[in-house]
């Protein structure tokens, strides 16, 4: 192929002058002609020649076409089969899709370019030449290079599938660029002229076109050291694979049925129908100005609107963050900065090269609907929340377009503006921030009161001396103690409990504790499991405990005195708990044996005081307190012999007669009467009084009330002894109440329990535990202050 020499295209260039030619600007046709003549030399060292493409904007399809099948009419088959690999493979190929000012397209920038590219005459670049090498199986090489801005002549592989097959074109860049197939035989059309200006005269005004590489997939090769690279030596495999049948122009032969669009083929239609007119798919977003009629099918084609046709400030900001936390960490900030929320709507999309996508959306947009509950049928309206619905009944286009590189890497798209109100007042829809939830957490491992969490957290807002000034007040300033008690349910639960199930988590506790050096367990039996050697039935419940330093109490404290008494609402399943007390030498209450129990029977106490008895089998009970119930005393008697004395709660014992003076007396005054003569009777100081009060109270009630007379003879007259302060004596005569096991369940309740009901039974142990280890704690503390520390061998 005859060519003018490089340095006589430089003398056209500078007018022979080379000194001139340092100075000035090379004029587009002199520039071309400098391109080719470098290229065409490039080429000919290893027998290659150029061919000549029709220059309309459809060259590099029409190159591509001619280098396959020796023919570029299947120009527009090929620019449709690359169009279609790009959508329906776009990740990756984002790396390529860039505006005029260098910077990544957004998606929306993204369907205009495809749309763009899909149309005939339009010009592509390096996404369709990568696109076509893989959905063809070959490889495609490229020389460019040769003009004043890049004088190095080089050829890129670009070897997207890897595969062995290749062709050849060359690219010129003077005049938006044009595309040329490379052949080996010389072409006789370009033996006798020189080539002028490119032919992609279509593309010259609006192609903006710079030729990028990327050295992963478009790296530079040497032509001596391939083999098999033209059409003639592809294999007849790679022909029969991308034949497309006899030569034929592509025509717009398929129309939409529902919009008239054209497309070139049938299958490429079809799609589009899917994509835009399939239910569900239609465009559904309506514009935000309600004078606006126009719809959109997303939201970023809803703000490029409002931006250019309404003027809206709309802010977007794209960011870039290390690591998904890092993000994290930004969006819950930024949540808390101005009052709103992203929510995710639609699980993330993994994507082929390790990378994810996923959206974040305002929680404030969309509609709203009734909630059900699980497997929940919808039969009317159910009760509004008193705060509202968050959902604004419309669309807010906040949101945040989430990208996780395969190396931990984020880019977010960030949509900043809402269409609804983001100042405090709309806090209300808003949950415990996640900074301020741990910073909780924390408070709450260090045993901090409530109270002075609630303190801590609301300490910079409210000042007394400007609290006009609510600019700072957040949601989570207005917490409830009742939330934070929640939230310390949960960590205290999960501290304690070793299972969700509750049954499962207490058998587990139990096998732990029957594991320690002293099995503090005396019984445990699980309902609906039969265990003849309890002598309970199938459905019985108990767990019945008693700690190393709880039997040495019992040896020590019970011969005195023996205070039993139970409670309930210390678990959801009523299980009752029944409670072993003495009085040490401080007068101070010290349970001795727990038993959660769900009956509270004669023969169900029997067998936990028989479990009590077996571990101190010496100890002798002389005196026992109980309220005015005979299961209790008979189960006593039955266990540690009828020698006992029985003194009855002298609280319990006003409570019964109070309640039975208001069922069988109704005059008021009356009552009062009556219950002071009680009251005579109770406190008398010798057994002489007490015989006198009684019979005086006999008299009158026999006149006055008859009724309740025969109640006082059946239920107390013949048991004195149990109830009268005169007849009891000893060391502890003047223990009148069972006041210090009430007190103990009521610490159980109201300080550990926080006035809350407990719900589960593993819960329960761990807090008996841990009280009993408190009291044991506060006995040392008083032995310490009288300097006597009793050790044990």
């Amino acid at each position: 192929m005859p060519s003018q020499s490089i340095e006589h295209i430089m003398e056209e260039i500078t007018g022979h002058n080379g000194l001139q030619s340092q100075s000035m600007e090379l004029n587009p046709v002199n520039e071309q002609q400098l391109e080719v003549v470098r290229q065409d030399e490039y080429l000919q060292e290893y027998g290659l020649y150029r061919t000549d493409i029709v220059g309309d904007g459809n060259c590099l399809f029409r190159a591509v076409s001619f280098g396959l099948y020796g023919t570029e009419d299947f120009h527009l088959t090929l620019r449709n089969l690359a169009v279609d690999h790009i959508e329906q493979n776009l990740d990756d190929f984002r790396f390529y899709l860039f505006d005029d000012n260098a910077n990544p397209m957004s998606d929306l920038e993204v369907q205009r370019y495809l749309t763009s590219l899909s149309t005939p005459g339009t010009f592509a670049g390096q996404e369709s030449i990568l696109a076509l090498s893989r959905v063809l199986s070959i490889n495609i090489l490229v020389t460019i290079g040769g003009d004043s801005q890049n004088p190095e002549v080089r050829t890129l592989e670009h070897n997207f599938a890897n595969s062995p097959n290749m062709i050849h074109l060359v690219w010129t860049r003077p005049g938006g660029g044009h595309y040329e197939a490379v052949v080996e035989n010389q072409p006789s059309s370009t033996a006798s002229q020189f080539r002028g200006l490119p032919k992609n005269t279509l593309q010259e005004e609006m192609s903006h076109y710079q030729w990028k590489s990327n050295t992963d997939n478009c790296k530079p090769v040497k032509l001596n050291s391939l083999q098999n690279i033209y059409k003639d030596k592809i294999s007849q495999a790679q022909e029969d694979d991308h034949a497309y049948g006899e030569k034929q122009q592509d025509v717009l032969n398929s129309e939409c049925p529902r919009c008239k669009k054209k497309f070139f083929n049938k299958s490429t239609m079809i799609r589009h129908l899917k994509s835009y007119h399939q239910k569900g798919n239609e465009k559904k977003i309506c514009c935000s100005i309600s004078t606006c009629p126009l719809t959109f099918s997303n939201v970023e084609a809803l703000v490029d609107h409002l931006k250019s046709f309404h003027g809206a400030n709309i802010e977007i900001e794209n960011l870039t963050f290390d690591s998904l936390d890092s993000f994290e960490k930004f969006k819950e900030l930024e949540s808390m900065k101005t009052n709103t929320r992203f929510v995710k709507h639609r699980q993330s999309k993994m994507n082929k090269n390790g990378s994810q996508s996923f959206t974040l959306v305002c929680h404030r947009d969309g509609l709203k609907r009734d909630h059900l509950r699980k497997g929940e049928k919808y039969q009317g309206k159910r009760k509004a929340n008193l705060k509202g619905s968050c959902k604004i009944e419309k669309l807010c286009p906040s949101r945040m377009s989430v990208s996780v590189k395969a190396d931990g890497s984020v880019n977010v798209r960030f949509i900043k503006s809402h269409t609804h109100s983001t100042g405090f007042e709309e806090s209300r829809f808003l949950p415990m921030p996640e900074l301020v939830r741990s910073e909780i957490c924390t408070m709450l491992s260090l045993k901090m009161p409530i109270s002075s969490i609630l303190d801590k957290i609301r300490e910079n807002v409210c000042n007394r001396n400007n609290r006009n000034d609510l600019s700072s007040m957040k949601h989570y300033h207005l917490l409830e103690r009742k939330t934070i008690h929640n939230l310390k349910k949960t960590i205290v639960d999960s501290s304690i409990t070793s299972h969700h199930d509750d049954a499962t988590s207490t058998f587990l506790k139990v096998e732990e504790l029957r594991k320690e050096l002293y099995d503090p367990v005396l019984i445990y039996k699980q309902q609906d499991i039969d265990d003849p050697t309890t002598g309970l039935q199938k459905e019985d419940f108990m767990l019945a405990l008693m700690t190393k330093q709880q039997l040495d109490m019992f040896e020590k404290f019970a011969p005195v005195i023996l205070c039993m008494d139970s409670t309930h609402k210390t678990n959801i399943y009523s299980f009752k708990l029944i409670t072993l007390l003495v009085l040490d030498e401080f007068r101070h209450g010290y349970p001795v044996a727990f038993c959660i129990s769900n009956r509270e029977s004669e023969d169900a106490i029997t067998v936990f005081l028989n479990a009590v008895k077996a571990r101190a089998p010496n100890t002798v009970v002389n005196v026992l307190m109980t309220d005015d119930d005979n299961a209790g005393w008979n189960a006593v008697k039955s266990v540690f012999g009828g020698h006992i004395h029985h003194f009855l709660c002298h609280w319990h014992v006003h409570e019964s007669w109070k309640k039975k003076l208001r069922q069988l007396i109704k005059d008021e005054k009356h009552q009062a009467e009556i219950y002071t003569y009680l009251c005579a009777c109770l406190q008398a100081k010798t057994e002489t009084f007490f015989d006198a009060y009684v019979q005086e109270l006999m008299t009158k009630l026999q006149a006055t009330s008859p009724e309740f007379l025969n109640y006082f003879q059946n239920y107390y007259v013949n048991r004195k002894e149990n109830w009268a302060k005169c007849f009891r004596t000893g060391e502890f005569g003047n223990v009148h109440t069972n006041m210090f096991v009430e007190s103990f369940h009521n610490q159980l309740k109201t300080i550990y329990f926080e006035g809350k009901r407990n719900r589960r039974v593993d819960v329960l142990v761990e807090t008996l535990l841990r009280i009993e280890k408190k009291l044991f704690m506060n006995r040392l503390r008083l032995f310490q202050k009288i300097q006597h520390i009793p050790l044990r061998d």
